[in-house]
C-alpha cells in the first residue's frame, strides 16, 4: 500500500510517499534436519529428526522523498 502524503511538495521536495508492505515467508526443507530436536528423550535418533521449516511475517515501512 502506498500513500502520497505531500503530492504538491514539501520544503525542497517535489513529492513524498510512504509505503507499507506485508509478506509471508514459509520455508520447508526436504534435505535439512532440525538438529535442535535431536535427543533420545524426544524419541529422535540421529538422522531421524523432523525436517527443518520456519514461517515469518515480514513488515516493511519506508518513506520516499523526491527532489
Amino acid at each position: 500500500m502506498t500513500w502520497a502524503f505531500a503530492p504538491d511538495g514539501f520544503l525542497i521536495f517535489k513529492r513524498a510517499t510512504t509505503t507499507f508492505d506485508v509478506s509471508r515467508i514459509q520455508f520447508k526443507y526436504s534435505d535439512f534436519r532440525n538438529i535442535k530436536a535431536y535427543s533420545i528423550a524426544n524419541g529422535y535418533a540421529a538422522g531421524t529428526e523432523p525436517l527443518y521449516s520456519f514461517n515469518a511475517m515480514v513488515y516493511q515501512v519506508y518513506v520516499s522523498l523526491f527532489f
